[in-house]
């Protein structure tokens, strides 16, 4: 896996890039691959870490963040929306 430093996340976000909603869906995406492709990696870890079997690895783990960034994908449009407000005068 690449590491990135401190100072490059910053210069990220500092950008402007985060804000695109297209890229917010890329990373959530790519958050879900990773997840999944290494599954049994993040079992066998937390399994001799912790000594979590892969069934509550899933429940605790793994299946809560596939969870909220299946939820973040399916809301994003709709969190991002411009949104009318009544001004009382």
């Amino acid at each position: 896996m690449e590491e990135i430093s401190i100072a490059e996340l910053r210069e990220t976000f500092e950008s402007g890039r985060t804000k695109c909603v297209s890229w917010r869906k890329k990373q959530l995406k790519a958050l879900l691959d990773l997840v999944s492709e290494n599954e049994d990696s993040i079992f066998k870890a937390l399994d001799q870490d912790l000594g979590k079997s892969p069934v509550e690895s899933y429940r605790d783990e793994v299946g809560v963040v596939k969870k909220s960034a299946t939820y973040s994908l399916s809301c994003l449009d709709k969190w991002v929306a411009p949104k009318k407000v009544l001004l009382q005068l």
